[in-house]
């Protein structure tokens, strides 16, 4: 996937440029940043190249505007993020994916909104091959992880079906991302599928109706800490995950 900038604030080059190493750190997509000042050839062949997957970050200047209707002529599906430095009118027709404030807070704003923007095209997943196995399971569709005591193999629980798989809770979590996280010492849950915690009963309530009987006090501090950020990071006062029945 290429980041395509168009910038002409020699300051602004470097913070993004720094936004983008980190980025390639936090998913396995293959990311490449193109840098322009203007509208030129090169640019220009680019924005005309349908086979490649791009997403343009435009920083407001006198002509960014007109630069963004003639992306949006030749290219209606590649994502624009525009970063401006005051309030402007919106504009619609140009279907931009999000305009964000240059302020302190844009370096956070910007990464988050990318990998947004990627994990939609290339939602992440649990990746493990085997001789004897070759799994690619959507995180969105797992719901929890548990041991099986009796083969002392993981089983990786989904919306329509299950996996047994030859790791160890310890192993399984290099595999998953930040919404993975231990309920129990023998289960780790998908805190994003949660509906809500009920402590008095040890369940966790899923969002499909499903009720997991794996949920240990000894894990509640860790699971209210990803809560508090996951609401933090949208912006969400609403912390009903966190309710007790």
């Amino acid at each position: 996937m290429k980041i395509v900038v168009i910038n002409q604030i020699p300051l602004m080059t470097t913070r993004l440029k720094k936004i983008f190493r980190s980025l390639s750190l936090q998913t396995n997509v293959e990311i490449e940043s193109i840098f322009y000042s203007k509208l030129d050839k090169s640019l220009t062949n680019l924005i005309h190249n349908h086979h490649t997957e791009k997403i343009f970050v435009i920083v407001e200047s006198s002509c960014s505007i007109d630069l963004i209707r003639l992306i949006r002529k030749k290219d209606i599906t590649s994502p624009i993020i525009y970063l401006v430095t005051k309030h402007h009118s919106d504009y619609p027709e140009l279907l931009i994916y999000k305009t964000l404030f240059i302020n302190k807070y844009i370096m956070i704003k910007l990464s988050k909104t990318l990998l947004e923007i990627i994990n939609i095209c290339h939602p992440p997943c649990f990746l493990y091959h085997t001789l004897q196995q070759d799994l690619s399971i959507s995180y969105d569709s797992i719901t929890y992880i548990n041991r099986d005591k009796e083969e002392r193999k993981l089983i990786i629980h989904t919306d329509n079906d299950y996996y047994k798989v030859n790791l160890t809770l310890q192993d399984i979590q290099k595999y998953l991302d930040n919404r993975f996280k231990m309920s129990h010492r023998g289960c780790i849950i998908n805190t994003q599928r949660v509906h809500c915690y009920d402590w008095h009963h040890k369940y966790i309530h899923l969002d499909s109706g499903e009720l997991v009987p794996y949920l240990s006090k000894n894990f509640r501090d860790l699971l209210c800490e990803k809560i508090i950020e996951d609401n933090f990071d949208t912006k969400n006062n609403d912390l009903g995950q966190i309710t007790e029945i």
